[in-house]
C-alpha cells in the first residue's frame, strides 16, 4: 500500500488596512490628515482619494505616493462634498500590492458666517508657511485660513459643557497633542468664563473649574509645560471713591465703589488651583486712571452697574528660562515681569505713574498694548494698540534687554 503526503502552503497577500478617517467620518476641515498601518516589506504606499461613486477611482482626484504612514492633503478637498479612499503598498521592486478597502468620508458645509478672504501678497517668497487661527469674537466661531485666505477648519460652540451652561469658545493656544486650549466665555448665560481643551474634531477634551469670581476667565489662557493651565481671571474689592472723582446725583451719598482687577490663576488637570498672582497685593492704588474712572461713572449712571475696570489685563505669558510671569496691564500701560516662585515683581515696563514702580521702557511710549510674549531670542514682543498716540498709529514691538533685565 503506498501512502501519500500532501502539504498545502497557504498563501496570504497582505493588504493595508486603513486607519483615518473611519468610514463614514465626519470632517470640519479640508487639509485631511489620512493615516494607515505598515505592511512588512513596504517601501512606500500608493494612495487615491476619489468622488463617492466608487467607479471615480478610474479618474480619481488626488493620487500620491509617500513613504510614511501618514499624509496630510492641503488640496483637491472641497466643503460639502463627499469622499473615497484607498491604500495599497509598493515593494522593494517596485510591484504594487492589492487595494485596500475603500473607506468614505463627508466634509461638512462651509460655515454659513465665513467666506473666502481678499489676501493681497506682495511678496510669495517672504510668506510664512501654514495657517492663520482666527476667532470671530463673541460669536464663538473658531477658524483656519491658508495664505490664499480661505477657510481650511472651523469650530463653533455647539459642544456639551458639565455644567449644562452655554459658552462662546475662543482659541488661544495649539498643544503638542494637536489639541488647544481655550476660554470659554459665559456672559451670555450670566456665568463666569472658564477654561477648556479641545480637539480639532470639535470635541471637549477638558473643563476646567466653572464656579469663578465675577466674570471668571477672560481674554487669554497659557499652557505651562507640566501640563498646568495659567489663565487671567477677574477680581472685585470695594474702595473708597477717589476726592478727585465727581459723583453724578445718582451715585450720591455713596462712599465706595467696586474696583476689578486681575488674579492669575494656574490650574492642574483635576481643576485644582496651585498657584495664584493678584494686582490687587502687589500694585499700588495711587496708579489710576481718573479720566477713565470719570467716564465710566457716566456711561453707567445706575450704581449697581458700576465697576471700575482698574487694570484690564489682556495676557498672561510663563517663560521657562527665567521662570518668570509676564502680565500685560492693558488699562495701566503696563508690563508686569512677575518671579514664579516668589510671586514678587521683577520689575514694571511702560508709563511713569505717582508710584514710582514703573522703572523700565518708560521711554518707549507704547499704551493699551496686547500679545505681549517671549520670542526663543529672548527678546519680548508686544502689539502697541497706541490709543494714547497723537496722531493715533499702531505697531509692533520687539524689545531686547542688554542686560538682566534692562532694555
Amino acid at each position: 500500500m503506498k501512502y501519500f503526503t500532501f502539504i498545502l502552503f497557504s498563501i496570504s497577500i497582505a493588504t493595508t488596512q486603513l486607519v483615518k478617517p473611519v468610514e463614514n467620518d465626519t470632517l470640519n476641515y479640508t487639509h485631511v490628515y489620512f493615516e494607515w498601518e505598515q505592511i512588512p516589506g513596504a517601501k512606500s504606499y500608493q494612495i487615491q482619494v476619489a468622488g463617492n461613486d466608487s467607479a471615480e477611482f478610474q479618474n480619481p482626484l488626488i493620487e500620491r505616493v509617500d513613504s510614511t504612514l501618514l499624509l496630510i492633503i492641503e488640496d483637491g478637498l472641497e466643503w460639502d462634498k463627499t469622499y473615497q479612499w484607498r491604500i495599497r503598498e509598493i515593494d522593494d521592486n517596485d510591484s504594487y500590492g492589492p487595494w485596500s478597502e475603500s473607506w468614505s468620508f463627508y466634509i461638512l458645509p462651509l460655515h454659513p458666517e465665513l467666506s473666502s478672504f481678499n489676501i493681497v501678497i506682495y511678496d510669495s517668497s517672504g510668506v510664512q508657511p501654514g495657517i492663520t487661527i482666527m476667532d470671530w469674537l463673541g460669536s464663538g466661531l473658531i477658524y483656519a485660513i491658508n495664505v490664499y485666505g480661505d477657510p481650511v477648519w472651523f469650530i463653533d460652540s455647539d459642544v456639551e459643557w458639565n455644567n449644562g451652561m452655554d459658552y462662546k469658545v475662543q482659541f488661544t493656544y495649539f498643544l503638542e497633542n494637536g489639541n488647544f486650549i481655550g476660554l470659554a466665555d459665559g456672559r451670555e448665560s450670566n456665568e463666569p468664563g472658564r477654561v477648556f481643551e479641545m480637539n480639532i474634531e470639535n470635541e471637549l477634551v477638558w473643563q476646567g473649574p466653572s464656579e469663578l469670581e465675577g466674570i471668571g476667565v477672560h481674554h487669554d489662557v497659557f499652557p505651562m509645560q507640566n501640563g498646568n493651565i495659567i489663565a487671567l481671571t477677574s477680581q472685585d474689592t470695594l474702595l473708597p471713591v477717589p476726592e478727585e472723582i465727581e459723583l453724578p446725583e445718582t451715585y450720591m451719598y455713596i462712599d465706595s465703589l467696586p474696583w476689578q482687577g486681575d488674579r492669575i490663576v494656574e490650574w492642574n488637570r483635576d481643576g485644582v488651583e496651585v498657584w495664584s498672582w493678584s494686582v490687587f497685593d502687589h500694585f499700588s492704588f495711587v496708579d489710576w486712571n481718573p479720566n477713565l474712572y470719570q467716564d465710566l461713572l457716566y456711561t453707567h449712571p445706575i450704581p449697581a452697574d458700576f465697576h471700575y475696570e482698574w487694570t484690564h489685563s489682556n495676557t498672561v505669558w510663563y517663560d521657562p528660562i527665567d521662570n518668570a510671569v509676564y502680565l500685560s496691564v492693558r488699562n495701566m500701560s503696563r508690563i508686569t515681569k512677575i518671579d514664579y516662585d516668589t510671586g514678587n515683581i521683577i520689575w514694571n515696563m511702560g508709563q511713569e505713574m505717582p508710584s514710582g514702580d514703573v522703572t523700565v521702557g518708560t521711554d518707549l511710549g507704547f499704551s493699551w498694548q496686547h500679545s505681549v510674549k517671549i520670542l526663543e531670542n529672548q527678546n519680548l514682543m508686544m502689539y502697541d494698540n497706541g490709543n494714547e498716540n497723537d496722531p493715533f498709529y499702531s505697531r509692533g514691538l520687539e524689545i531686547s534687554f542688554t542686560e538682566t533685565d534692562s532694555i
